[in-house]
């Protein structure tokens, strides 16, 4: 780390607010993906039962 970059590596050096927003962007995103999935789910049985199958062979608990 040089003394003028005195954010350590790895880490954003973007400003508090642009990192909120940002989070709130991926967090707004996440959850309209779910509600497309839910939608789909919904209207086609196909595309929900592979999705079962897909937890199913994963082990996953729905």
């Amino acid at each position: 780390m040089t003394e003028h970059n005195k954010t350590p590596p790895g880490m954003h050096s973007q400003p508090k607010d642009q990192c909120s927003c940002d989070i709130d962007n991926i967090a707004e995103r996440y959850l309209d993906l779910w509600q497309e999935n839910l939608q789909r789910w919904a209207t086609d049985p196909e595309a929900l039962k592979k999705w079962l199958d897909n937890i199913k062979d994963q082990n996953i608990k729905p």
